[in-house]
C-alpha cells in the first residue's frame, strides 16, 4: 500500500501544476530555457531525495521527495511541449509529440523492469533508486544541452 501511496503523491503536483508552468513559460516569466534547467534540476533533486529517503527508510522524506519529482516532472513535459511548438513546423509537431511522448514512456517501461531486477540482485532498493538518480542527472545534462542547441529563444 505504502508504495502506491508513493505513486500518488508523484501524481498529485501533475494536476495543477501543468497550468502553471505553462504560465511560467508563456508570460516569460522563466523562458523555456530556464524552465528546463529548473525543472530537470527539480527531477534530480527529488530523485536523490528518494533515494536518501530509501537508505534511511524514512517514509515522510520519500513522499516529499516524490512531490519534488511530480513537479518537476509535469512541468518538464509541459515545457519539452512547448519548445517542440517552436521547433517543428505545424506538420511535422504531430509526430514530434508523438516521439517525445513514446519516449518517456519507453523510459517508463525500462525503470520498471530495471528496478525490481537491481533490487532482486542487490536486495536493496537505494541501488536501483540510485540508478535512478544516476539516470536524472545524465537527463539534467542532456536539458542543459538542448538549452545551448536553441537557437529560437
Amino acid at each position: 500500500m505504502e508504495y502506491n501511496l508513493l505513486y500518488a503523491f508523484d501524481a498529485y503536483p501533475n494536476i495543477i501544476l501543468c497550468f502553471t508552468a505553462g504560465l511560467l513559460i508563456n508570460d516569460k516569466l522563466l523562458g523555456l530555457k530556464w524552465s528546463i534547467v529548473l525543472f530537470t534540476a527539480l527531477i534530480v533533486i527529488g530523485q536523490i531525495l528518494f533515494t536518501i529517503s530509501a537508505h534511511l527508510q524514512i517514509f515522510s522524506v520519500a513522499i516529499t521527495a516524490r512531490v519534488i519529482t511530480g513537479i518537476g516532472i509535469e512541468c518538464q513535459n509541459v515545457t519539452f511541449y512547448a519548445l517542440i511548438a517552436l521547433w517543428f513546423t505545424e506538420k511535422e509537431h504531430g509526430m514530434a509529440s508523438a516521439v517525445s511522448a513514446m519516449m518517456m514512456r519507453m523510459g517508463m517501461v525500462a525503470a520498471e523492469f530495471t528496478t525490481p531486477m537491481v533490487q532482486d540482485r542487490t536486495q536493496n532498493l537505494v541501488y536501483p533508486f540510485g540508478l535512478a538518480g544516476l539516470v536524472a542527472v545524465v537527463g539534467f545534462f542532456c536539458g542543459l544541452a538542448v538549452v545551448f542547441m536553441d537557437k529560437i529563444n
